[in-house]
């Protein structure tokens, strides 16, 4: 048996803006990846020429497969002018953890190893609109491609669980400028009751009991499973137009 756990974070209403497209982890991603590249472009002016879209969907299709080489709920692509390209990508994960575990070990978690920070992290209370969340915002390279990335994490802490919202820019300008939308997306998770808009996430009812959760948090997977401990988001590959977000 693995460690007591919490029931999970209770269900919340992301209610996001038209420039970005949302993807779940059982979309087919050619088929979501080209009916979004169709949306953005309508909405930036289109309609664009065959190879604009085509390019756009395969852009929105890569940046799906590296939202969900982590376990999540569903991902959000930014994407306001599509003659850029996308310009973030942002994982919805859940968490249980054990029971009266203190809000610092939560954020700490979040953290990367210290021999790879740049600068020091980053970590921000916010109570105006919205659930109360923590932005935890870190600069770091990798030792894997020697890349410098911002890795911005807002968590939103309850009594039963929580939910994160994670991303990682691999250019520190771009992420400096990308802040305040991160921040607006950030603020527009609700409980679901008190919005009427945007998709729903729910944390899974009935976790597999056989299922073992190694140390104190667990990522809740979409099909209701336990695995491991939460990890902070890796770096993206470089996309040819500019650096790909994740």
């Amino acid at each position: 048996m693995g460690a007591e756990l919490t029931v999970g974070p209770p269900d919340i209403v992301v209610d996001f803006s038209a420039a970005w497209v949302q993807v779940g982890p059982d979309d087919d991603l050619a088929g979501w990846a080209s009916a979004a590249a169709q949306r953005i472009w309508a909405l930036g002016g289109g309609p664009p020429s065959r190879l604009d879209a085509e390019i756009l969907a395969a852009e929105f299709t890569v940046l799906a497969k590296v939202a969900f080489a982590v376990p999540s709920f569903g991902a959000l692509v930014f994407c306001p002018e599509p003659s850029r390209g996308p310009r973030a990508c942002v994982r919805l994960m859940g968490l249980r953890y054990s029971p009266g575990i203190e809000e610092s070990s939560i954020v700490e978690e979040f953290l990367l190893p210290a021999e790879q920070q740049l600068l020091p992290p980053e970590v921000e209370q916010s109570t105006d609109a919205g659930l109360r969340r923590i932005r935890i915002r870190q600069r770091a390279w990798s030792a894997d491609t020697g890349r410098v990335a911002d890795h911005i994490a807002y968590l939103f802490p309850c009594d039963e669980g929580a939910w994160a919202l994670t991303t990682s820019l691999p250019d520190p300008h771009e992420a400096e400028l990308m802040l305040a939308d991160l921040d607006q997306l950030a603020a527009s998770v609700q409980l679901q009751g008190c919005a009427v808009t945007g998709p729903v996430a729910r944390p899974p009812q009935d976790p597999s009991p056989s299922t073992e959760a190694r140390g104190p948090f667990a990522v809740v997977l979409p099909d209701g499973m336990v695995e491991g401990c939460l990890l902070p988001p890796s770096s993206a590959p470089a996309a040819k137009r500019s650096p790909s977000p994740t």
